[in-house]
């Protein structure tokens, strides 16, 4: 242990303080859809979500780190302290006419946050360009017992991976609510400090190249801490996983997420069936044809397994892809009209493979599974 903070106990503080970058107009609320809101519940969901993609044991950990409802399981482990008193928000209505303006130039990826027909105003947000800051703290121990040395660095890898690839709030797949790693500090634990310090930040890279490689040496970090995962039951980073950004840059985010729609469209449009291996439901209609509907059987949904994300290199921004593999149903219903079939689902591999060549046609640089 290291001096610091000190506990009623006289024992010193862990924690880890965190700074993210608001990177794309983050859409996040409670009750009110008009009211944007930063929520702890939020952040820790999200840490829990890329913990569990990366540890091919996160049943022995999971629970005991993030808390659970059942009974008997009590906690979580962590605590997360927040300030968003200062956090800039507005909301997308018509006399927001710039951020109204971007968002419908993004339709095909925010169609759900501009306002429907009739409605005075959208969804409310967090505006891009301004610091998220937060601090995590490991609650003291119980009498006799100690945190598990593990703990930490589950909760590094969650809020660098988050910090990477990940976002929060509504069509944070879709590139909306992207959050970039600034900058973080652990005191009172000087073997999760080192462990802190095997992590580079890629943020402020002077190149899309040198933020890549900068993540392949953090994820490669990552998985040498966890090993391999090799089952998909939940969205996973295994060796399948892919990674590609674009090579050209953009002045500003909205157009190196547009430059992604457009490319996520070309494929989809080019293959008609295979499209619904990016999400469900889904629905799609040709003109003169009736409306067809997708939807899984046994599951409510199947999210996409592919991430949209802005990243900023320099004095530009580039759109990455990050392309994981998920669990997805072996039948698919399919709806035309009133008639009801099932279907054969399709070979979901075989498709992300598909859309991996797609993206190096279309110039992306990057390697992986695919």
């Amino acid at each position: 242990m290291s001096g610091g903070r000190k506990n009623r106990g006289g024992e010193a503080v862990e924690r880890l303080e965190v700074t993210y970058r608001i990177q794309t107009p983050l859409f996040l609320g409670g009750v009110d859809p008009h009211q944007a809101e930063m929520r702890v519940p939020s952040i820790k969901g999200a840490l829990r979500f890329w913990y569990r993609a990366v540890d091919p044991a996160y049943t022995r950990m999971e629970e005991d780190l993030f808390g659970s409802a059942q009974a008997g399981k009590g906690q979580s482990r962590f605590l997360i302290r927040m300030e968003t008193s200062s956090l800039k928000r507005d909301v997308i209505k018509k006399e927001n006419k710039q951020m109204l303006g971007k968002l419908k130039k993004l339709s095909y990826l925010s169609f759900s946050l501009t306002p429907n027909s009739g409605e005075k105003e959208g969804r409310g947000y967090l505006e891009p360009n301004q610091d998220l800051k937060f601090s995590i703290m490991l609650r003291p121990p119980a009498k006799g017992e100690e945190n598990p040395p593990e703990a930490w660095r589950s909760v590094l890898a969650s809020v660098w991976l988050l910090g990477h690839i990940g976002g929060l709030g509504s069509r944070s797949r879709r590139g909306f609510g992207t959050v970039t790693l600034k900058s973080w500090k652990l005191t009172g634990n000087d073997q999760a400090d080192q462990w802190l310090r095997e992590l580079p930040i890629a943020h402020g890279a002077e190149s899309m190249e040198k933020w890549y490689q900068r993540w392949l040496e953090g994820l490669s970090r990552i998985q040498s801490w966890f090993g391999d995962v090799s089952t998909a039951d939940h969205t996973v980073i295994d060796r399948q996983a892919s990674f590609f950004y674009g090579t050209k840059g953009s002045k500003g985010w909205e157009q190196a997420l547009f430059q992604a729609a457009e490319d996520l469209k070309d494929f989809r449009e080019k293959n008609s069936w295979d499209r619904i291996a990016l999400g469900l439901p889904m629905s799609s209609q040709k003109r003169h044809e009736p409306k067809i509907e997708y939807k899984p059987i046994d599951f409510e949904r199947v999210a996409s397994p592919v991430w949209i994300r802005v990243v900023q290199a320099g004095d530009k921004f580039y759109p990455l892809f990050v392309i994981l593999s998920a669990p997805y149903p072996s039948q698919v219903e399919e709806r035309v009209g009133k008639r009801i079939g099932e279907l054969p689902a399709p070979d979901v591999s075989a498709i992300l493979h598909q859309f991996a060549d797609h993206l190096r046609q279309q110039k992306y640089q990057g390697e992986g599974g695919r």
